[in-house]
């Protein structure tokens, strides 16, 4: 039991830890945006689009956790996490504005906005899997 907990101050230590957590959220992202994909060829596209725009959302919860971003509201939105991520320059102008683009197309799914197309949802989804992947 000693070597156990020795194993895992070491693993602590190494940040191995967190490393695993990491590898656990992305798991977790990409069985979503599978689903997402699942109900974007089933033609359930404003739910693909409102499944995506939710993953974006975590993400961005979750880099914020990890930069120690304070977002200082009860229940932030999306839009805070971009902006205080924005304000402590972890992220660029155009990294904010890709994030807006993407928020975007995820709020007229849930909306149900005649604007969507489904394009647009296409593209979401692989924006998403792509900016998860750049700035995991």
């Amino acid at each position: 039991m000693l070597g156990t907990l020795e194993g895992v101050e070491q693993a602590i230590r190494s940040g191995l830890l967190i490393s695993v957590e990491e590898l656990v959220r992305a798991e977790t992202f990409t069985h979503l945006l599978d689903q997402a994909d699942y109900l974007f060829s089933e033609g359930f596209i404003l739910a693909a689009g409102v499944m995506g725009r939710a993953v974006l959302e975590e993400h961005l919860q979750n880099w914020c956790a990890a930069k120690n971003c304070l977002v200082a509201k009860n229940r932030p939105t999306l839009n805070d996490f971009k902006d205080v991520l924005y304000k402590e320059k972890h992220i660029t102008t155009v990294v904010m504005k890709h994030i807006e683009s993407m928020a975007a197309i995820g709020n007229e799914a849930a909306h149900n906005k005649t604007s969507l197309s489904r394009d647009s949802v296409e593209r979401l989804l692989r924006d998403i899997r792509d900016f998860i992947v750049k700035y995991s």
